[in-house]
């Protein structure tokens, strides 16, 4: 098709293929069914796509990564301990950040500490933030996390951030937060976020 293709239905009952089918331009439809495979540069539906309810939408076979803006689009920042960000006692602070464009994203991470020999650490709190240096409004979209109690001699902690639904409609930075309470010493903190296109 050298133009514009509208139809309520494509069915194809054998293999359409670019080689046989090249399409130049927009192809809308409000159901496009295929009892065999078809392949096309791209396909653009206004209705409903409906899988088969036991084939379902096949997926990667392989380690390889989805494209900037599909669905399973992956995202992540990791900060090593070499690399720990030192943190004040009782202030929110930034582990690590990463930018997000419009869409709807899950995201989680982790924290841990590196605390100094001397340092007694009474509570790690996390969460996943869209402002800097401020802990999520808790239970934070499920990804509020803390962990209290008394560790010391070097004993570092970790806590999982759980995972945190976020619908974008812009581009949009997002933290990996924490508070640490500690005293007598100082405190640093690494980790990791990661977030993944639903849709």
């Amino acid at each position: 098709a050298s133009s514009t293709v509208l139809a309520a239905n494509i069915r194809a009952t054998a293999p359409v293929t670019s080689a046989n089918a090249v399409i130049t331009g927009t192809v809308t439809a409000a159901n496009i069914v295929a009892t065999q495979t078809v392949a096309t540069v791209g396909v653009v539906a206004t209705g409903r796509i409906e899988p088969s309810q036991t084939i379902g939408i096949l997926g990667t076979n392989t380690n390889n990564n989805a494209n900037a803006s599909s669905v399973g689009e992956f995202i992540s920042s990791t900060v090593l301990i070499a690399a720990s960000v030192p943190v004040t006692n009782g202030a929110a602070a930034d582990v690590t950040s990463i930018s997000l464009t419009a869409g709807d994203w899950d995201v989680a991470g982790n924290i841990w500490t590196d605390i100094s020999g001397g340092t007694i650490l009474t509570s790690v709190e996390g969460g996943i933030s869209i402002t800097s240096a401020t802990m999520p409004t808790r239970p934070g979209g499920g990804s509020s996390a803390q962990w209290g109690a008394t560790s010391s001699g070097g004993s570092n902690i970790g806590i999982i951030v759980g995972s945190v639904r976020l619908p974008l409609s812009g581009a949009q930075t997002v933290y990996l937060t924490t508070n640490c309470g500690f005293s007598v010493s100082s405190n640093k903190v690494y980790g990791f976020i990661g977030a993944r296109r639903r849709r």
